[in-house]
């Protein structure tokens, strides 16, 4: 696996190749860390290639729950026309989209801010469509994960739906 950083495009986020010396390895923790700094979760949405109705229903969700839950919830959605999109859902241990993921931010009270490899940093992702497609699972789902990376921070990896 390459090293990589994240582009913002007004399509979404893409990934970029990142020359540097330093790494082993490279996992979601090392692609995520800067962006970690200032949030309790940071969530980012990989929308299907086919623009489903599904993916317009997730984003407008997230768009909205956003902007309810305040500065310490980062909402971010995905160029689904990223070259490199395979990549970034490898980082995830996924293999394809669409998945709706939940990452442990560094300004919760139990996490060791001390570089990627040592920060106690997990991740909650949604892949089934039955859930994200449903007006009553996603909210619930969002909520659900959103307050486990929030009280828990710094637990296991899980995955919902």
């Amino acid at each position: 696996m390459g090293k990589w950083i994240i582009e913002e495009t007004d399509r979404g986020l893409r990934l970029a190749p990142l020359r540097a010396l330093g790494f082993d390895h490279f996992t979601w923790a090392h692609l995520l860390y800067g962006r970690l700094s200032s949030v309790q979760v940071y969530v980012l949405y990989f929308p299907s290639r086919f623009d489903l109705p599904e993916d317009k229903y997730v984003i407008d969700t997230l768009r909205t729950f956003g902007t309810n839950t305040g500065p310490g919830t980062s909402v971010n959605i995905w160029d689904s026309k990223d070259p490199n999109i395979e990549k970034a859902l490898e980082l995830f241990d996924m293999k394809s989209p669409p998945a709706l993921v939940f990452v442990t931010g560094l300004q919760l009270e139990n996490i060791n801010p001390l570089g990627p490899d040592k920060a106690n940093l997990y991740t909650i992702t949604i892949t089934r469509m039955d859930v994200l497609g449903s007006s009553d699972k996603l909210p619930q789902s969002i909520n659900m994960a959103h307050e486990q990376g929030v009280r828990q921070g710094g637990s296991c990896p899980s995955r919902l739906g």
